[in-house]
């Protein structure tokens, strides 16, 4: 078989692709309600046994500074704020507890039709960007719960959450129970309704020089799912994703407009039922 362009596609890649073209056709016909606009990967939360060692580890393998820290958590930006005015990456330590070491969850950039400069007062009456995306989701069957309940083992929820350094910060629960933070464009890890106001960073004791192992940001997650076909049509028709390339038969999701980019993969083996809980398997840096 020879496409327009003269290059060739033998029968096994043609009948790999056979499952995209058929989930690319479904959201075709599917998608009528407008999806949110997805910027780029922001972040991951590492939940971790022993956060003052990780922290020091990330530290000194990568220069990392301290943007901002409290009982729960510290956050570290990535060295290189290449994104202008917009926020940065950032990695995000907290403690594991029970549950054990593992990625928690991932932050995405998604776009608004506002700045920081079009809220005022600093709380989540004047800051339009979160009824903004809860509206979006609203239409796409997610639910907005109460910022008192957790959303760990649901699905399909959303909450608004408040709290002394950053008002309206946005947490869903996808189709799997995944959590994801959906950030505004200008969130920099700091503080204020859109998380933009940020404050002078703690330099880490390791002086990278130039040349030295840098973060710049994030490449892509590999996701572990019971059913990865529904969820792809799940991404692609609430946040707009498209297909951006295959690896082996599974559909490579661009997050954005760069190279980001999602790929959700099967818990079990292919025909095998697999009843555990979905999870994010790696995060690939650069």
């Amino acid at each position: 078989m020879t496409l327009v362009n003269g290059a060739s596609m033998t029968r096994r890649t043609m009948l790999l692709s056979l499952p995209t073209l058929a989930l690319t056709t479904r959201c075709i016909a599917q998608r009528q309600v407008a999806p949110l606009s997805v910027i780029g990967l922001r972040g991951v939360t590492l939940a971790v046994s022993d956060v003052e060692r990780s922290v020091a580890f990330y530290q000194d393998l990568f220069g990392l500074s301290v943007q901002r820290r409290n009982d729960q958590s510290t956050l570290l930006p990535f060295n290189d704020r290449s994104l202008g005015n917009f926020g940065g990456h950032f990695l995000t330590i907290t403690e594991a507890g029970p549950a054990g070491p593992r990625i928690d969850h991932f932050s995405m950039a998604v776009d608004s039709l506002g700045t920081m400069h079009d809220v005022g007062g600093g709380d989540t009456v004047s800051n339009p960007f979160p009824n903004r995306v809860v509206e979006t989701l609203a239409d796409h069957g997610i639910t907005e719960v109460d910022n008192s309940e957790g959303l760990s083992g649901s699905r399909l929820r959303v909450r608004v959450g408040n709290d002394l350094w950053h008002d309206g910060e946005i947490y869903l629960s996808d189709l799997n129970g995944l959590i994801i933070r959906l950030l505004h464009p200008e969130d920099c890890g700091g503080v204020g309704p859109l998380g933009a106001y940020c404050l002078q960073r703690v330099p880490s004791a390791i002086d990278r020089s130039r040349g030295s192992l840098s973060l710049v940001g994030l490449s892509h997650l590999t996701i572990n799912v019971p059913d990865p076909q529904s969820t792809n049509v799940f991404y692609q028709e609430t946040f707009g994703m498209d297909v951006q390339a295959l690896q082996a038969a599974s559909p490579l999701l661009g997050v954005g407009r760069g190279s980001d980019f999602l790929m959700f993969i099967s818990l079990g083996r292919a025909g095998t039922a697999n009843t555990a809980p979905a999870r994010i398997n790696h995060a690939c840096l650069t």
